[in-house]
């Protein structure tokens, strides 16, 4: 009849056991890369001189930013404007290269041809609502302003950090004022004023 293995081996055969399965981890993940997901990086949603389409309309706009090395297949995924239907359109089959990123205008048109200009099937609302950019399995969403994003200003565009991005907001050698709201009075027309070329704003 066979005897069980000592008590003081099994200590060394889960041991080995362990070492192998680290190896193998180790191994997979040496030829593994972590892939970064498209985003949306910028949008508009009350343009009405920034940015013509091929009809010389300005609809409102979606920038979304490719931020991995290699070239993504947008095909399959999705931006939509309800939280509740996450596929409410789709991309064609339209490659977007490393570190690029592509306008998508929101003007309700439903174009998706891959050589021509992107129109969602919806608008966006400048008094804010839900945005999200949807992965093909119509479930996981690589990014959103959720559960809405705020009030937004004429022409003035909306946007996430991109990582590993410079933002130089003010020169050194730039002359500015900042104008600081003590209270909600004035709501948002304190943020249209420009100065020169340039324009300030903060939120408090």
């Amino acid at each position: 009849m066979p005897q069980p293995p000592p008590l003081h081996a099994l200590p060394r055969a889960a041991s080995l056991i362990l070492s192998i399965a680290t190896l193998m981890l180790a191994t997979w993940f040496s030829g593994a890369r972590l892939v970064a997901a498209p985003m949306i990086s910028e949008f508009m949603a009350s343009n009405s001189r920034t940015l013509l389409d091929e009809d010389g309309e300005s609809p409102d706009w979606i920038e979304v930013f490719n931020p991995d090395p290699t070239p993504v297949d947008l095909g399959g995924w999705h931006l939509t404007d309800s939280a509740s239907e996450l596929q409410k359109w789709t991309f064609p089959a339209v490659t977007l290269a490393p570190n690029n990123y592509l306008i998508v205008f929101a003007s309700d048109k439903d174009r998706r041809d891959p050589a021509a200009e992107l129109h969602t099937n919806f608008k966006l609302s400048a008094g804010g609502e839900y945005l999200a950019l949807v992965a093909p399995d119509g479930i996981t969403v690589a990014t959103a302003f959720e559960p809405e994003y705020p009030q937004q200003v004429a022409d003035v565009s909306y946007g996430s950090f991109i990582p590993g991005a410079t933002v130089v907001n003010v020169l050194e050698s730039s002359n500015a004022e900042v104008f600081i709201p003590t209270d909600d009075s004035l709501a948002l027309t304190w943020t249209g004023g420009k100065m020169g070329k340039m324009g300030s704003g903060c939120k408090t």
